[in-house]
């Protein structure tokens, strides 16, 4: 169930029409219009809403601004194990699908695979691209960067993105993926806590003072922007997810190797099991984990015990079978104004 104030019922047909026919009023081309549309899509099928069909609204303004700056050119460029992406304020979702392409055809050539995005935002789901490797019979690794959020352990500045993050690793049946960001919220789970006037919880935003505070009107700009800092995910652990996180951004880095400093890059790697042996016998030991995994006593007699991915991805197979999405009352009245008299 979706926790938003209105969430009107759309045909799924018709709703990827209305959105298409927005994306190409604002001059995006007709492949990165299928890569948004499969971004949110994948969002909106594993109930992650605030990455799905309701970032319209959210990118029209972004186009506004020029933040993104539709239908330019992506240069693509390849060294042999590293392919380059590069754009200027180009779209994220389309430079990210081009960098699974590739990393998935170093991979199968040459056993690894490496590849870096640099100046294209947004990517959404960082889950969806290492699902894709995986379904090439590949190990997949992504990483990316934002403007920063989120402050290291101990301090209150913004020095780290949120760095979206996730390895994927094939089996017999469903991939094991692990998806997650290092902040102690998201950016989402901010901007739906304002739509339903409710409080932040303790201790996971900092206001520009530099104290925390679960007051969103601290931290919320009169544009409805966001300006505050997200604390470190982990509780009494942060400093573990602290230096993970600088971890993860300096990998993320190479991405900026000979290049201007900008606040959006990312990083894939792919790895060919059959480097190592046989590749069917590495999906087996993945598979056999997973049933460990599932299939372990739990705390509780209620609940059962999921492994990385698993919830999600059953998720996006029982949503897949219904007709009608549920959109925000806002992501209505831009699709719909005729109706939102």
């Amino acid at each position: 169930m979706r926790e938003c104030l209105n969430v009107p019922s759309i045909n799924k047909k018709l709703l990827y029409s209305k959105i298409s026919k927005q994306l190409k009023s604002a001059h995006f081309n007709e492949d990165e219009v299928g890569a948004i549309i499969r971004s949110w899509e994948y969002a909106h099928l594993s109930e992650k809403y605030s990455h799905g069909f309701d970032r319209l609204p959210w990118l029209l303004e972004m186009v506004r601004v020029q933040k993104v700056v539709p239908n330019t050119q992506i240069t693509i460029k390849n060294n042999g194990l590293v392919t380059t992406i590069a754009g200027s304020k180009g779209l994220g979702y389309l430079a990210a699908e081009k960098a699974v392409q590739e990393v998935i055809k170093l991979g199968k050539t040459n056993g690894i695979g490496f590849a870096t995005i640099y100046n294209c935002y947004p990517t959404g789901c960082i889950g969806q691209y290492t699902e894709y490797i995986t379904q090439a019979t590949l190990i997949g690794f992504v990483i990316t960067h934002s403007s920063p959020r989120v402050a290291p352990h101990g301090s209150t500045e913004a020095i780290f993105s949120t760095e979206g993050h996730s390895f994927g690793f094939p089996s017999n049946d469903i991939p094991y993926i692990y998806d997650s960001s290092v902040g102690a919220i998201t950016n989402g789970q901010i901007m739906l806590l304002n739509k339903l006037g409710k409080s932040l919880p303790p201790k996971s935003v900092l206001s520009t003072n530099g104290a925390f505070t679960e007051n969103l009107n601290d931290v919320i700009d009169e544009k409805g922007i966001f300006n505050g800092v997200i604390a470190s995910a982990g509780g009494e652990h942060a400093h573990k997810i602290s230096g993970l996180t600088g971890s993860l951004e300096l990998l993320a880095q190479l991405a900026l190797v000979d290049k201007t400093k900008t606040g959006s890059y990312s990083f894939f790697m792919s790895v060919n099991p059959s480097l190592f042996g046989n590749p069917v016998k590495y999906q087996s030991l993945v598979s056999e984990l997973q049933s460990q995994i599932h299939n372990s006593k739990s705390e509780s007699k209620d609940q059962r015990v999921y492994f990385a991915g698993q919830q999600s991805y059953m998720k996006r197979q029982q949503n897949k079978e219904k007709d009608f999405v549920s959109i925000s009352e806002e992501t209505f009245k831009l699709l719909f104004p005729e109706e939102s008299v």
